[in-house]
């Protein structure tokens, strides 16, 4: 389980790359890598549909309770799906537009559980964890994001799905072909 925070620019496909090695290497068995790579967007669309062009984006966290409350969600997601490793890798401070904000990346041995840990990762990243977002604006404006209600119903989502075992699926599926 990685957690990291950067302060710098990062390559998401360095780190992507580390990440692989460092675990694959290991697990000769995994046979699915998915990701996430979020990106500073350059505009933003406001509540009455109007377009802002941003310049950058201040991200601020306390970074021990950020980290912790990232580690909790990467065990919540290893207690629903089979995973063999999970890395959050996530950018505080100034970011421009453009450069990679977050990555996520999840092995396992199963593509169904790498892609929806990856999915049900970055949904709760993206409301959990105390990050406090300001977007700087072309005009010299500053605006605090608060989290959105689509982010909160796609993370509230999560509670409601059921986890799918696989050796059920197959009784069933056996099943109907009888």
């Amino acid at each position: 389980m990685d957690v990291l925070l950067h302060e710098t620019a990062f390559c998401p496909y360095d780190a992507l790359r580390q990440f692989a090695e460092r675990h694959n290497a290991k697990k000769a068995h995994c046979g699915a890598l998915a990701s996430f790579c979020g990106i500073a967007k350059r505009t933003r669309t406001m509540e009455r549909g109007k377009n802002i062009e941003l310049q950058s984006l201040l991200l601020d966290c306390y970074p021990a309770m950020a980290k912790i409350c990232m580690r909790d969600i990467i065990e919540e997601a290893q207690e629903r799906w089979q995973l063999d490793a999970t890395t959050i890798q996530h950018r505080i401070g100034a970011i421009p537009f453009g450069e990679t904000i977050v990555l996520v990346a999840v092995l396992s041995e199963r593509r169904n559980h790498a892609f929806e840990a990856c999915r049900y990762i970055t949904d709760m990243v993206k409301v959990r964890p105390p990050l406090w977002k300001c977007e700087h604006d072309t005009e010299g404006k500053k605006r605090w994001l608060t989290t959105t209600e689509q982010d909160l119903r796609r993370a509230e989502k999560w509670s409601e799905t059921k986890i799918i075992d696989p050796q059920q699926n197959a009784r069933k599926n056996t099943q109907r072909r009888e």
